[in-house]
């Protein structure tokens, strides 16, 4: 009933679901899905879940759109080269694991086979609140990665037909930390958060130094809070990348995606994918992307080139 209110009632775009594999009823979420598209039946409703189940056959009987961190996690080892915490299951091949995210595949399959999925059953990210506030200094990307590497990634992002999530600050290069932050206060709570929020890290090798540790912000200071707002303005690099590169998806990739399936795509280099997909109006959309500074051969484009730059090239053949 509260789903359904806020669709109603609200005329909300959609839902996000988090930690849904913590619920343990997938059939009420099919049953969730089902009750509150039948009370908007005249515009789509978008249901976004986290899952660490990377459940195929859940999105594909409720018709839900993943939150994609195999996708992140793959791109993140090719950016900055970190293996650490959950890290470490895709740092063998890294993109051999982005090639199998982008035809439409988990790369960790943990509840079986997936079926075949369109690309718009994945909701993919460079970050989020989560990869980035959980991190123990609140780095974003652009403290942590090659800048052209990762122009390239932004436009493997938005010129790949899944769903893109933009973290906050990203169009405009913000670098101010994400710092994960509460306001707790009962101040034995405020101490029990602050104090565990350090042993999470105890496991890390550069973190095994309990004065380390201690450097950690303390997730009740107001500071911490005010560290964390982004800088909006200027960036005007960054904000004409992903502007152009908007355009780009609306004007070529949004129109064609009902009907759109994966066609193939594989790991070209070490740091190196290219892909491709048949869109719903019969066009291929192909995709090369070097996210690494060893010299690829790039594939001869046959169709018309909508983006070459920064390593990253997409053109579009007509059916």
């Amino acid at each position: 009933d509260n789903a359904i209110y806020w669709v109603r009632d609200f005329h909300l775009d959609g839902l996000r679901l988090d930690a849904v594999h913590a619920m343990g009823d997938d059939d009420f979420l099919v049953e969730l899905a089902r009750q509150v598209r039948a009370h908007a039946p005249d515009r789509p409703v978008h249901l976004g879940v986290e899952n660490e189940c990377n459940n195929g056959r859940l999105l594909a009987d409720a018709g839900l759109a993943q939150w994609n961190d195999d996708f992140h996690h793959a791109v993140h080892v090719l950016l900055t080269g970190e293996s650490g915490g959950y890290y470490a299951d895709y740092a063998q091949e890294p993109a051999k694991g982005l090639a199998r995210s982008l035809s439409g595949r988990f790369i960790r399959e943990r509840s079986g086979s997936t079926p075949d999925l369109p690309p718009t059953a994945f909701v993919d990210f460079l970050q989020n609140h989560d990869h980035v506030g959980n991190r123990a200094f609140g780095e974003r990307l652009i403290s942590l990665a090659e800048p052209r590497a990762l122009a390239a990634a932004v436009a493997l992002l938005l010129l790949s037909p899944s769903i893109p999530l933009i973290f906050f600050g990203e169009e405009t290069g913000a670098r101010e930390p994400f710092l994960y932050f509460c306001d707790h206060d009962d101040p034995a709570l405020a101490a029990a958060v602050r104090e565990g929020r350090r042993a999470e890290f105890a496991k890390f090798p550069q973190f095994a130094d309990p004065a380390r540790r201690e450097e950690i912000p303390d997730p009740n200071a107001p500071t911490t809070f005010e560290r964390s707002r982004p800088r909006l303005e200027g960036g005007e690099e960054w904000h004409t990348l992903y502007k152009a590169l908007l355009h780009l998806r609306r004007l070529h990739i949004v129109p064609r995606l009902k009907g759109t399936v994966a066609d193939h795509a594989e790991a070209v280099g070490p740091k190196a994918v290219q892909a491709n997909w048949r869109m719903g109006d019969g066009a291929m959309l192909n995709l090369f992307c070097n996210l690494g500074s060893d010299p690829v051969a790039v594939p001869a484009p046959r169709g018309e080139t909508i983006w070459n730059r920064d390593g990253t090239l997409c053109w579009i053949a007509p059916p």
